[in-house]
């Protein structure tokens, strides 16, 4: 005789068998409650002379797949080691998973069956006893879980297709410069939603507004600088973060994020939705564009769209892929023109991609210059000497920090570049001064002072003729000067005797 769930009804002098449960309860919202589940788990060994000794949940999990479910996946590995539980329960074929593929499902049961546990399924109608109308009907089962899954994936995107053509946010966070506006059933105002908030009511909607004035008049000098200077993400991040300039978790911009702001309708009042998918937790895929749900202004623009398409023409032409020969190509029509070729002519022509993409290609610009035919001593010689300033600005960096340790003091990177925190309380810019001879025996060096990011000193390694090595140092206190540079010349260094030091060490005291 069958019971209830499809076990058999054991004798009253059997012993009790020990039983593990599974429940898995994707949202809040389902009538698969864990509490519900674990009441018919209960239920059922008392009715089967079943003790619970172990329990397996995961709650918030999808079913469509194993990874995340750490519930399940310590279930299959106690399984396949030394189990303390005799069968496992389970509150239907559908908690055990929604899988897209079938056998999946299937083959984690077999796992267990293999192992010599049993899967019971407490609240289907039929018993799992392996004979061929519960074989049939547990295939059906699955077939119908997965189905459930899909159905109501083609449901969510259409719902979501239309909130979008009706000017409502589908999702996610807002982005830097814009808002998110909850308004109720009828579209009235009800408040901004905070970071991390979600509506509280199904009925309520959520809209795009544009953010502070401060805010917005960062995204609309990040497209200035872009497409009126020419700079890159990189740069215009650096830019950012000097400034003291952060996005909207408060973090430091990276490239990424600019290019997030530069590429991201959402600036010019558009919602684009369905660039890519990933349904049923299948792998991310980017859409075609004749895929994607557009709402053209759908709320205010933070920027105007001639700015956006602009920087959208801009990137295309950056972004297009040249052969080497093009490239150097390019360069014989730029010397051609300008009698001349360097990094800042290069940038400056809109019709070729940026010097970073010769670098990437030719490893410098000295040798797409060699290989181009257009290479002078000069060019080479100022390349090199280009790569020693860098190599001894990064090892002076490091030697900064060592000496003020060694001081009993210590000096941390900022987040402006090439400037420390010495003893948490007086800002040191780094600056390594190029050597340039504008008389046939003398040189001069100039030494930027970055006025408006508040430096108290700058510290002024001066290098020699050729720019192989520092042959002196200088402190200069930043607001002793009224020029946002000083310029030290070699027959008069005497007049900064004062603010000399042979080497890093004696500017530390050591």
């Amino acid at each position: 005789m069958r019971t209830t769930g499809g076990a058999d009804q054991p004798g009253a002098d059997a012993p009790l068998r020990r039983a593990a449960t599974y429940s898995r309860m994707s949202t809040e919202h389902q009538n698969y409650s864990l509490e519900h589940q674990r009441i018919k788990f209960h239920a059922f060994a008392a009715a089967n002379a079943l003790t619970i000794t172990r329990q397996y949940v995961d709650h918030g999990k999808s079913g469509l797949n194993l990874k995340g479910r750490a519930g399940l996946q310590s279930l299959l590995a106690d399984v396949t080691s030394e189990p303390d539980f005799d069968v496992i329960l389970v509150y239907d074929v559908s908690r055990w998973g929604r899988f897209q593929d079938v056998d999946e499902s299937a083959y984690y049961e077999y796992v267990c069956r293999r192992a010599g546990i049993p899967v019971l399924y407490c609240a289907e109608p039929f018993a799992n006893d392996n004979t061929a109308i519960s074989s049939i009907l547990k295939a059906l089962k699955r077939l119908m879980a997965a189905e459930f899954s899909r159905e109501l994936s083609a449901k969510v995107f259409a719902a979501q297709c239309n909130f979008v053509a009706l000017g409502f946010k589908p999702g996610g966070t807002p982005g830097y410069g814009l808002r998110r506006v909850l308004v109720n059933c009828d579209g009235q105002f009800k408040q901004i939603l905070p970071a991390g908030e979600r509506k509280s009511q199904k009925s309520d909607r959520v809209l795009f507004a544009i953010g502070p004035p401060d805010e917005v008049a960062v995204i609309k000098k990040i497209f200035q600088w872009y497409v009126e200077l020419g700079l890159g993400y990189t740069r215009i991040a650096a830019m950012l973060n000097s400034c003291g300039i952060v996005d909207e978790r408060g973090r430091p911009w990276t490239r990424y994020l600019v290019r997030h702001v530069l590429t991201s309708e959402k600036y010019i009042g558009n919602i684009v939705f369905n660039r890519s998918s990933n349904k049923l937790k299948a792998r991310t895929i980017r859409n075609p564009p004749e895929m994607w749900i557009r709402n053209e202004g759908a709320f205010r623009a933070s920027v105007p769209a001639a700015a956006f398409r602009a920087a959208e023409q801009l990137r295309i032409r950056r972004c297009q892929h040249h052969s080497s020969l093009e490239l150097l190509a390019m360069l014989h029509q730029l010397q051609a023109r300008h009698g001349c070729v360097s990094g800042l002519l290069i940038n400056a022509a809109p019709e070729l991609p940026s010097a970073q993409t010769f670098r990437y290609r030719f490893g410098s610009l000295t040798e797409a210059y060699r290989q181009a035919g257009v290479v002078t001593a000069a060019h080479a010689q100022y390349e090199r000497s280009r790569r020693r300033l860098y190599d001894t600005r990064a090892f002076l960096a490091s030697e900064i920090a060592r000496y003020a340790m060694l001081a009993g003091g210590k000096a941390e990177p900022t987040a402006i570049c090439s400037c420390f925190l010495v003893n948490d309380s007086v800002v040191l810019q780094l600056q390594v001064a190029r050597a340039h001879r504008y008389a046939p025996d003398r040189l001069r060096w100039r030494i930027p002072i970055l006025r408006d990011r508040q430096v108290d000193f700058v510290l002024a390694p001066i290098m020699d003729e050729g720019n192989e090595q520092a042959i002196g140092y200088y402190l200069l206190p930043a607001g002793l000067f009224d020029k946002d540079y000083v310029i030290i010349r070699s027959e008069r260094r005497l007049d900064f005797q004062a603010h000399a030091f042979p080497s890093l060490a004696a500017v530390f005291g050591l």
